[in-house]
């Protein structure tokens, strides 16, 4: 099981959304924010992930998953706003 850390947690979010230019990173224990450019601008914004114990603990392709749903539902809500 691959472990999870910012560092790959970052290079996934940057080989998968290359159309975006936001990172992860960990401002206190248990909570982990996207920032960059992209983040906040034109209604698009991802939700910190706040680490739940069991997410503290998981492997790399959890975090990625959860990475997916946050940027996906970011994507579908920008979308949504721009329609209105």
């Amino acid at each position: 099981m691959k472990r999870a850390t910012l560092k790959n947690l970052n290079q996934y979010i940057r080989d998968t959304y290359p159309e975006l230019d936001v990172e992860l990173w960990k401002p206190a224990p248990g909570w982990f924010v996207f920032s960059g450019p992209d983040q906040d601008v034109d209604d698009f914004y991802i939700h910190p992930i706040e680490s739940i114990l069991a997410l503290s603990h998981a492997s790399f392709d959890k975090w990625c998953a959860w990475i997916d749903f946050e940027i996906r539902t970011a994507c579908e809500k920008q979308k949504y706003l721009k329609s209105l």
